[in-house]
């Protein structure tokens, strides 16, 4: 089966956002790679019940752990846990892909997905923009140079076909987001871990609510609509 991430690499979703334009970004990807995919782990093994500090210590400090573990508890207070790491595919359209996290919203009781993005907004004690102190690492980029649709619609995108993946399964999924995540490394290990306040920019549509829901909810475009409906479904 073809991933999400390939039918949207197809259908010219950017890979680029504006940190990795920075030069020490380059230089680290590899370290911004695997601590995204640490960071899932433990995140996971949190919602599970499975966590345990001694497990992630090579990688995380005990201060970061405990921020990993806050950010959990501010979630968990708030929606009810269904899946984590779910594997979802449609056999006849020929496309797979993981859902992060599928929660239930205990207000509410409607079904929401989330996915967490994470990036670095220190390295070493350097920031990794101009304005990363700020922005904490999601700012994304518009411009022509770089990309033909921001990375934010990709993450839009990603989720509406995990959406619809999900629907079809009998998961009446309301509402979709991104958990944006910040992290500080230090030497080889993360020391910081918090939800940014800030997702894609000061005026940015997506910082509404951010604060009070803990993710970043986004509203599907009528243009990635078509893409994915017509592109991939």
């Amino acid at each position: 089966m073809r991933s999400v991430s390939k039918w949207l690499e197809a259908l010219k979703y950017s890979t680029y956002d504006a940190d990795s334009a920075d030069s020490i970004q380059k230089e680290i990807n590899d370290d911004a790679r695997e601590g995204g995919s640490r960071i899932h782990a433990v995140m996971e093994s949190l919602w599970l019940g499975t966590f345990k500090e001694s497990d992630y210590l090579q990688y995380f400090s005990n201060s970061a752990l405990k921020d990993m573990q806050k950010i959990h508890e501010q979630l968990n207070a708030q929606y009810e846990f269904v899946a984590a790491e779910a594997m979802l595919s449609d056999v006849k359209h020929n496309v797979a892909g993981t859902a992060d996290l599928i929660v239930r919203e205990r207000s509410t009781g409607k079904y929401v997905l989330l996915d967490y993005k994470s990036k670095m907004f220190a390295y070493n004690n350097t920031k990794l923009n101009k304005k990363g102190n700020k922005l904490r690492g999601f700012l994304f980029a518009t411009s022509k140079k770089y990309t033909t649709l921001p990375i934010r619609d990709k993450y839009d995108a990603q989720l509406t076909a995990y959406r619809k993946m999900l629907n079809d399964m009998g998961i009446p999924v309301e509402e979709h987001g991104i958990i944006p995540l910040v992290y500080a490394v230090n030497g080889n290990k993360v020391t910081k871990m918090m939800i940014s306040d800030n997702f894609g920019g000061e005026k940015s549509v997506y910082n509404k609510n951010l604060k009070e829901r803990h993710f970043a909810s986004l509203k599907t475009p009528e243009n990635i609509h078509h893409d994915i409906y017509y592109g991939i479904f």
